[in-house]
């Protein structure tokens, strides 16, 4: 009966101590996976980071690469004009995403440009072709000063090639200031239709300069103290087919005059 008893207590004591070490083990397992979890679960936290890390920096670098750095203008004066440079405000801008016909317009407005042409070159380069406005007109102030102007009478600065055109001189009392683009293009008009007649050759004449004063108009001087004025310039060619007969009567009868005044229509007046 004893030894019952005692075993009993043994076997209780033992049936104790198994659940004690099942519970430990349970417990151990519990947190050994919940580290495993967790370990788990910051790995790929810190991928998850590196890659989009990565990618940020790939993208960042990427973008800046293809930013506008460097900017090649071609023309023929060599020299780049700040006024152009101005225009081309498009440093650090998306190669891409330039609007070329946008710099195209803003660069043609200027009076010195003629034409310009823009190639993206990758990943962020931009050459840039400009042709100047050829010289249509060139006017010589009292001063000696030159000035030149375009085919639509404007002002420019930057000469691609000197032409071999007539010069209009401004009389003393004439400045640059009384000009215009209108006034200029008649002066272009003018000139070639003069030239168109050859007048300087069938009238027989060694010296020929064109002058400009704001009160007579457009004249001609043909000697120290000789001059044909044309006037403001319309109906050139009917005064022209009249100026070939005076001069014509003025070589037969040897008349002598200062002045052959065209401006009016109805008479030629000899001064």
């Amino acid at each position: 009966m004893r030894k019952e008893n005692w075993s009993s207590k043994s076997r209780l004591k033992k049936k104790k101590k198994t659940t004690t070490n099942s519970k430990l083990h349970d417990q151990s397992k519990f947190f050994n996976n919940l580290k495993i979890k967790f370990t788990r679960m910051i790995n790929f936290s810190l991928f998850i980071t590196f890659v989009f890390t990565t990618i940020f920096l790939l993208i960042f670098f990427f973008e800046k690469s293809i930013r506008v750095s460097e900017i090649t203008i071609n023309h023929p004066s060599g020299t780049i004009n700040s006024a152009i440079m101005q225009k081309l405000d498009v440093t650090g801008e998306i190669l891409f995403f330039i609007d070329e016909e946008k710099i195209i317009n803003n660069i043609t407005l200027l009076n010195d440009v003629d034409s310009a042409s823009i190639k993206k070159v990758w990943p962020n380069k931009l050459i840039i072709d400009i042709e100047y406005s050829s010289i249509a007109l060139i006017i010589k102030n009292d001063k000696g000063q030159l000035y030149y102007f375009n085919q639509n009478g404007e002002k420019i600065l930057n000469i691609k090639k000197m032409p071999s055109l007539p010069i209009i001189l401004l009389e003393a009392n004439t400045s640059i200031q009384d000009l215009n683009p209108l006034l200029n293009k008649n002066f272009i008009k003018f000139t070639q239709e003069v030239e168109k007649y050859n007048l300087k050759e069938k009238i027989k004449l060694n010296k020929w300069n064109y002058v400009y004063n704001r009160d007579t108009g457009i004249s001609v001087t043909i000697s120290k103290n000789q001059k044909i004025i044309f006037g403001n310039g319309e109906q050139l060619e009917f005064k022209i087919l009249n100026l070939e007969k005076v001069m014509n009567d003025i070589a037969l009868n040897n008349i002598e005059f200062n002045e052959i005044d065209l401006r009016f229509n109805s008479k030629i007046v000899l001064r």
